[in-house]
């Protein structure tokens, strides 16, 4: 799963993902902020962007990273159809796969 922090790092976020087959499970993990990676357990780089545009439209020239969470444990192939930050409301239900 990719995750980032914006803004600050998150700190002992819990996520909840729901399996295919209705069953759930939940763990919690900190996050880095995007624009300072300080690789808590867990997570790990996945990829990063050159810049952003921020509001006014002008350019942060700042390398900004995603991060790949590995402490989601699952059954074997269990297929995974959402994932959702406790403290946040899931309005969509996108498509995961963890293999």
């Amino acid at each position: 799963m990719l995750a980032v922090g914006v803004n600050g790092d998150r700190e002992m976020q819990t996520f909840t993902i729901t399996y295919a087959d209705g069953e759930s499970a939940s763990f919690s993990q900190s996050l880095n902020d995007w624009a300072s990676p300080r690789k808590f357990s867990g997570e790990s780089v996945a990829f990063g962007i050159p810049y952003r545009l921020v509001a006014d439209g002008s350019k942060d020239s700042r390398t900004f990273y995603g991060y790949g969470i590995r402490s989601i444990s699952t059954a074997a192939r269990q297929c995974a159809v959402s994932a959702c930050l406790a403290t946040a409301t899931c309005s969509f239900s996108p498509q995961l796969w963890y293999p």
